[in-house]
C-alpha cells in the first residue's frame, strides 16, 4: 500500500542567521527532498530558537522555553514523524513528544561514528528513538547498534539535490583546473597533503578554500567555484571507514567535478569506478590528476557518469523515500539497503 502524505517536524540546524552562507547544507536537503515528496514538513532550528529565547543569545542557558515550545507545537499539529537532524534532546521531552503525537521518531547523523564521544548522542536519547540514518557503514554502525540497542540503525548516502546543484551550462568551459574546499586547521595532514599536491603540479590551476591561507568559501561563490572546476578532490577526515565520506562526494557529483576520492572501502558500491577516480596514495592521486588535466575529455565522459548516479541514486528524494520506506515497513530499493542493523544484527532482508 503506498504511503501517503506525511505531517512531518524536522528538528535540525537551517543556520537562518548566515542568510544563506550554507543552503547546500544537509539540513536544507533532507527538508526540500521531503516537500518533494509531498509531505508536509515544518522547519524547528533547535539552537537558533534556544538562543532566541534567552538575552545572551547562548544555548549555554535553560532550554526549557523552547521545550514547552516543541511540546506546543506537537499538540497544535499533531505530527506522523518527527525527524531530528545533530540535535541533542533529553529523552524525558521525546517521550512526551512522541506520547502527545503517537508519532515515530527517526534521526539522522552525517559525521563518523567512530570517535568515542559520538556515542553520547545516540546513547541518551536511544530509547525513545525508532530509527537512525547514518552515513557510516558496516563495523561501526553493527557496534554502535550493540550499545545502543532499540533503534533500527541504517546506512545512509549523502544526498543530492538538483534544484540546487547542477552542472556547468557548457561541460567543456570551466575556470578552474582543480577544486578543494576544507577547513585543514584541525587537520594538519590534510594540509600538508593539499600543499603537495599544489606544489607537484605547479600547471595546474587550482580553486582553494579555507586551506593554504586561502579564505573559506560559502554559499554562492563555494557552489560558482565547484561548478566551474574540471576535477575536485574529496578528501575525507577519515578515509578508511566503511562506505563513509563527507557530504563534500555528493557536492562534487553534484555539480559536474571529475571526483577523485582516497579508496575507502565499500564506496565503489555507491560509485562504480566508472563515475570516480579512486587513489591509493598521494603519488597515485598525482599521477590520475596530471592525466585527467591534459586528457579534459575523457574527464568530462566519467564526471558525467557520476553526476548522473548523483542526481538518480542518491538524490535527495529518492534516499528519503528509502528512509520513510523503512520507517513505515515498506519494501526497499537501494545497493545499500543490506547495511541495516538491530541490536549488533544484521537485520535480514
Amino acid at each position: 500500500m503506498p504511503l501517503r502524505s506525511l505531517k512531518i517536524l524536522h528538528i535540525a540546524n537551517f543556520k537562518p542567521e548566515n542568510n544563506g552562507m550554507m543552503f547546500y547544507n544537509t539540513d536544507a536537503k533532507v527538508q526540500h527532498g521531503l516537500m518533494e515528496l509531498g509531505h508536509y514538513v515544518y522547519p524547528f532550528d533547535y539552537k537558533f530558537m534556544v538562543r532566541k529565547s534567552n538575552i545572551f543569545n547562548t544555548t549555554s542557558l535553560s532550554h526549557k522555553k523552547v521545550h514547552n515550545q516543541l511540546i506546543d507545537l506537537c499538540k497544535n499539529i499533531h505530527f506522523d514523524l518527527i525527524l531530528i537532524g545533530h540535535i541533542h534532546l533529553p529523552k524525558t521531552l521525546l517521550k512526551q513528544l512522541k506520547t502527545i503525537n503517537d508519532s515515530k521518531i527517526a534521526m539522522w547523523f552525517v559525521d563518523p561514528i567512530n570517535e568515542p564521544h559520538r556515542l553520547d548522542h545516540f546513547k541518551e536519547m536511544q530509547d525513545e528513538v525508532d530509527h537512525i540514518f547514518i552515513t557510516t557503514a558496516g563495523e561501526h554502525l553493527k557496534q554502535l547498534s550493540e550499545v545502543c540497542p532499540h533503534p533500527l540503525f541504517a546506512f545512509t548516502p549523502n544526498l543530492s539535490l538538483a534544484s540546487i546543484e547542477h552542472s556547468r551550462s557548457d561541460w567543456h568551459k570551466y575556470d578552474y583546473d582543480c577544486v578543494f574546499c576544507g577547513s585543514n586547521s584541525k587537520y594538519p595532514e590534510r594540509e600538508q597533503f593539499i600543499k603537495n599536491l599544489v606544489e607537484e603540479l605547479p600547471n595546474l590551476k587550482f580553486k582553494l578554500g579555507a586551506c593554504l591561507g586561502h579564505p573559506s568559501l560559502f554559499g554562492y561563490e563555494y557552489h560558482a567555484a565547484v561548478q566551474n572546476s574540471l576535477m575536485g578532490i574529496n578528501y575525507s577526515k577519515y578515509n578508511n571507514i566503511y562506505m563513509y565520506s563527507s557530504d563534500r562526494i555528493a557536492q562534487l557529483t553534484g555539480m559536474g567535478t571529475l571526483v577523485f576520492t582516497a579508496r575507502t572501502p565499500g564506496l565503489d558500491i555507491l560509485f562504480p569506478e566508472d563515475s570516480i577516480i579512486y587513489f591509493e596514495d598521494f603519488n597515485e592521486l598525482l599521477k590520475k590528476i596530471d592525466y585527467y588535466q591534459k586528457h579534459p575529455l575523457q574527464a568530462i565522459e566519467i564526471a558525467k557518469k557520476g553526476y548522473e548516479i548523483a542526481h538518480t541514486r542518491f538524490e535527495a528524494k529518492t534516499v528519503l523515500q528509502q528512509w520513510l520506506n523503512l520507517i513505515y515497513n515498506q519494501s526497499l530499493d537501494s545497493v545499500w539497503q543490506d547495511e541495516i542493523y538491530t541490536n549488533g544484527s544484521k537485520l535480514e532482508a
